[in-house]
């Protein structure tokens, strides 16, 4: 229902400086981080060029401001919020015709773009030009049909107990019970004396056991010396160490650097090809390419990891930094914990961390920000379902099997302004989800 302004005289409308309108808002944005914005009137005014709406909330769902406003079938991207986030401002290039408009109201996403989702818009009615005076009453309509018959209401408490009756007389005397058991039986009387000793048996014809042996008879004499060797005795323990050995000359001057070893063992190669394949460092990148987030849990992103560093030519195993839900299926789990450097694959391999206890955690020597080539993004968005320690974080797009943008993913920022790059948390894990489930994201790859 849309409530409308009325005046008390056409004569009183007609002198009225610009149209007013009254508004009830139909839909509004979304539920989510910030409360959702409400218009609750509007009025444009006399030139027919300037809309104002007046509301609550204005700034829309993700705290961007207006993206567009749309009168008629009419879009203006001139639209202006005040700081308070009450009112909004949007200008026309031509003037509207008197009559009633249907006013659309589009908010701005976290990706400065407007937000299509129509649970995410406001929309109103508006009429321009002077409101004329109330029309006579319609004829009354027919009675509707009666509706059903409501529930049958809940049974009602019980009642209180009544007075305890008077007793009755005693009945007869009851038949005689059967007989109980029999009691237990009674303990043994005294022994009786002992009788008269009997006579002696026969004479036995079965030899009695063997008796114990008889004490040890005196040592013989020593025997002859045998001829024969005796076995050979047990290997005594081992003496003391002797004396340290003098100092051995000097040996040749070595290559001195991780530099002067690749160009001696790698003339052809590059920096980091060489330091992946002697194991000086762990090659960290960005995946050249973005990808969707519903390619199924996290084996598929670890296949376009390693398929991107064979591509750049970079050795060794790489794993996408991403984690599901799923027991053990994140890279604190599952990733090599190396005690080297985790560098980027540029010329001089700006190093990231010193190893695997500063890598996973919240803050990095350097932005991870080069793709397996080298080539440093700027401000991108990374899929991770990770914190920063690499346990999994609860926002994953259903394990990587969904593309619906009504449900979110937790990811990271590379190159974000005001947090020293993503030196900080940021790098894996904005809180509480960095952006919806549907569009395609970078990976980071790490060498394990």
């Amino acid at each position: 229902m849309i409530p409308k302004q009325s005046m008390k005289a056409f004569a009183r409308a007609a002198m009225i400086a610009f149209a007013l309108g009254t508004f009830a808002v139909s839909a509004y944005g979304g539920n989510n981080n910030n409360a959702p914005p409400v218009v609750t009137a509007a009025s444009i005014n006399a030139a027919g060029t300037v809309l104002t709406l007046s509301g609550a909330n204005l700034y829309g769902e993700y705290g961007n401001g207006v993206c567009s406003v749309t009168v008629g079938g009419i879009t203006t991207y001139s639209a202006t919020n005040n700081n308070a986030g009450t009112t909004i401002t949007a200008r026309f290039s031509s003037a509207f015709s008197p009559g009633t408009y249907a006013v659309l109201v589009l908010f701005q996403t976290n990706r400065n773009q407007c937000d299509t989702n129509s649970a995410d818009q406001a929309t109103i009615d508006v009429t321009v030009g002077a409101v004329g005076p109330t029309g006579p009453s319609g004829p009354k309509g027919p009675t509707g049909p009666s509706g059903p018959s409501g529930p049958v209401g809940a049974s009602g408490p019980s009642g209180p107990s009544g007075p305890v009756g008077a007793s009755g007389p005693s009945g007869p005397t009851g038949a005689s019970g059967p007989s109980g058991p029999s009691g237990p039986v009674g303990a043994s009387g005294p022994s009786g004396p002992s009788g008269p000793t009997g006579p002696t048996g026969a004479a036995s014809t079965v030899p009695g056991p063997t008796g114990p042996s008889g004490p040890s008879g005196p040592t013989g004499p020593t025997g002859a010396a045998s001829t024969v060797p005796g076995p050979t005795g047990a290997i005594g323990p081992t003496g003391p160490s002797g004396p340290t050995g003098p100092t051995g000359a000097t040996g040749p001057a070595g290559l001195g650097t991780i530099t002067a070893v690749c160009n001696t063992l790698f003339p052809s190669a590059s920096m980091a090809v060489c330091a992946a394949s002697l194991g000086f460092d762990k090659i960290v990148f960005v995946s050249a390419d973005q990808y969707p987030t519903n390619l199924g849990g996290t084996a598929p992103y670890h296949a376009a990891c390693q398929a991107e560093a064979a591509a750049a030519g970079l050795p060794g195993t790489y794993k996408a930094w991403i984690s599901t839900g799923a027991t053990k299926d994140n890279p604190a789990a599952t990733f090599n914990q190396s005690t080297v450097p985790y560098v980027q694959p540029d010329s001089t391999l700006t190093e990231v961390a010193s190893n695997w206890g500063t890598f996973a955690t919240y803050t990095h020597m350097n932005d991870l920000q080069e793709n397996p080539h080298g080539v440093a993004y700027g401000q991108i968005a990374v899929i991770t379902g990770t914190y920063a320690d690499g346990t999994a974080s609860p926002y994953n797009c259903s394990g990587w099997t969904s593309n619906d943008m009504s449900i979110f993913y937790d990811g990271g920022i590379t190159g974000l302004p005001g947090d020293g790059l993503s030196t900080t948390d940021n790098w894996s894990y904005i809180s509480p989800y960095a952006g919806e489930c549907g569009f395609n994201e970078y990976l980071y790859c790490v060498q394990q």
